[in-house]
This record gives C-alpha cells, sequence and structure tokens, in this order.
C-alpha cells in the first residue's frame, strides 16, 4: 500500500514538473518581443527563424511574413510555432508556443520560451 501510494505521488510530481511558476509566467509576458517599423521587425523576424532552427529538435514545416511552425514531433522532441501579431499599425508583437512529445517534455517550456524572447529581444536591428 505505501508503494502504491508513493507512486501515485511520484507520477503527480511529474505532471507537474513542466508548469511554470507564476514569476516564470509573469516574466515571460513582460519580455513578449516586439518591434517597430519595417527595419526592425525584419532583424527580429530573423532571430525568431535563427532560433527555432538551432534550439529546436524539429525542422521548420512553414515560414512566412508572420507565421513559421515546425514539424510536429513524431515521438521524443519539442515543437514551436512563432506568430508575429500586430499591436498597432507599425508596431508588432513576436510570440512564441511550444508543445512536446516524450522525452521532449523533460525539458521545461517556460524556460525554453523565455530563452526564445530573450534570444530575439537582443536583436536591436
Amino acid at each position: 500500500m505505501r508503494f502504491f501510494l508513493l507512486s501515485i505521488l511520484c507520477l503527480m510530481s511529474i505532471g507537474c514538473a513542466g508548469r511554470p511558476t507564476a514569476s516564470e509566467e509573469m516574466r515571460f509576458m513582460a519580455s513578449i518581443p516586439k518591434c517597430t517599423g519595417e527595419k526592425n521587425c525584419e532583424f527580429k523576424w530573423a532571430a525568431a527563424r535563427r532560433w527555432m532552427v538551432t534550439e529546436l529538435t524539429e525542422k521548420l514545416q512553414h515560414h512566412g511574413p508572420d507565421f513559421m511552425e515546425t514539424f510536429d514531433p513524431e515521438e521524443n522532441g519539442i515543437g514551436a510555432r512563432v506568430m508575429k501579431e500586430p499591436i498597432d499599425n507599425n508596431t508588432y508583437r513576436i510570440v512564441i508556443d511550444t508543445w512536446c512529445r516524450g522525452l521532449g517534455c523533460f525539458v521545461s517550456e517556460a524556460k525554453l520560451k523565455q530563452s526564445f524572447n530573450d534570444y530575439v529581444n537582443g536583436e536591436t536591428g
């Protein structure tokens, strides 16, 4: 009985391991990359593409001027979608969403998404 309860508690803790803390979520939301003007947006969009190509296990499946997405991981890996969303006539935000399968889920998605924000924000253009 003790082993059974311990197993249940262990499985429950694994299920929650990938959930971001409130401070991680606040930091992520506050650091979503923004760009203003054509040149600045081109630099940041190129940085977003570079990050996707170098940091993810899956290859790009779709890539356009305001949307890119990797292939869906078949067994173990991480996939992502990035969108350039208008804020006003000349300003955009570049937002990432990630998902995982199998062993890819051992990577913290919150840390991965923050890594994306930090990388793209480092491009000033």
